[in-house]
C-alpha cells in the first residue's frame, strides 16, 4: 500500500483507460462491466483532482495578493519612520523609539499577521504621543496599509480552507478508486495473457506523467 501512495492516480488511470480503449484492443466480456466500474471511479476521482488543482491556484492567487499587499505596507512603515524623524517626535537611530518594542526593518521581518498587529499596537502608540498633523497623515495610510493586508489574509485563509476541503473530498475517493482497479485487475488477470496484462497496466511513460516545473536559476 505504500508504494500506491506515490503512484499519480489521475494520470495513471488515464493511461490504463486509452491502452484499453485503443483500437483493436479486445475487452472479453467477463472484463467490461468491470472496466466501467473503474471508469467511473476515474471519472469520479479526475472531477475532484481538477478542483483541487483550481482551488491550489486560487490559494496561490489569494497568498500573492497578501505578499503585494505587505510590501506596500513595508514601504508605509519605512514612511512612517521617517516622518517620526524628521518631525523629531522620535531620532533618527531608534525612529520607532517608545512607541514599538521593534525597529522598522525588524517589523518588516514579521509574519504578515504578526507585522500587521504590531503595526496596529504602533499606531496606537502614536495616536497616544499627540503627534503633528504630518506624522497624523502618515499614521491614517499606515493604518489603510495595514488593513489591506489584513483583509488580503482573511481572504487567503477562505481560500485556503477551500483548497483543504478540496483534498480532502478528492482523498476521500482515493479507497473508491484502488479498489475499482484492483478489481480490474483481478478479473484481467485471468482473461488476458502476462504479455498483455502488463502492457495494460504498467506505470505510465515520463511523457504520461504531469512535469514538475523547473527551478530558474538564480
Amino acid at each position: 500500500m505504500a508504494n500506491r501512495l506515490l503512484v499519480d492516480r489521475h494520470a495513471n488511470g488515464d493511461v490504463i483507460l486509452k491502452r484499453f480503449d485503443r483500437p483493436g484492443q479486445e475487452i472479453p466480456a467477463p472484463v467490461a462491466p468491470v472496466l466501467e466500474a473503474f471508469r467511473g471511479a476515474h471519472r469520479s476521482f479526475v472531477v475532484a483532482d481538477k478542483a483541487v488543482t483550481r482551488a491550489q491556484i486560487k490559494e496561490q492567487e489569494g497568498l500573492k495578493a497578501v505578499s503585494r499587499a505587505d510590501s506596500i505596507l513595508d514601504k508605509a512603515i519605512d514612511d512612517m519612520a521617517d516622518e517620526l524623524v524628521g518631525a523629531k517626535v522620535t531620532p533618527r537611530q531608534s525612529a520607532f523609539k517608545g512607541l514599538s518594542p521593534h525597529s522598522p526593518s525588524e517589523m518588516k521581518d514579521l509574519a504578515f499577521a504578526k507585522e500587521a498587529a504590531a503595526v496596529g499596537a504602533l499606531l496606537d502608540q502614536i495616536e497616544l504621543s499627540n503627534p503633528p498633523e504630518a506624522v497624523q497623515a502618515k499614521a491614517q495610510l499606515l493604518k489603510e496599509m495595514s488593513a489591506a493586508v489584513q483583509e488580503a489574509i482573511a481572504n487567503h485563509d477562505v481560500l485556503a480552507m477551500a483548497w483543504a476541503h478540496a483534498l480532502q473530498k478528492r482523498d476521500a475517493l482515493f479507497p473508491a478508486w484502488d479498489e475499482a482497479l484492483d478489481a480490474l485487475k483481478r478479473k484481467a488477470t485471468g482473461d488476458f495473457d502476462k504479455l498483455t496484462f502488463n502492457a495494460l497496466f504498467a506505470p505510465p511513460d515520463l511523457i504520461h506523467r504531469p512535469r514538475k516545473p523547473r527551478k530558474k536559476s538564480a
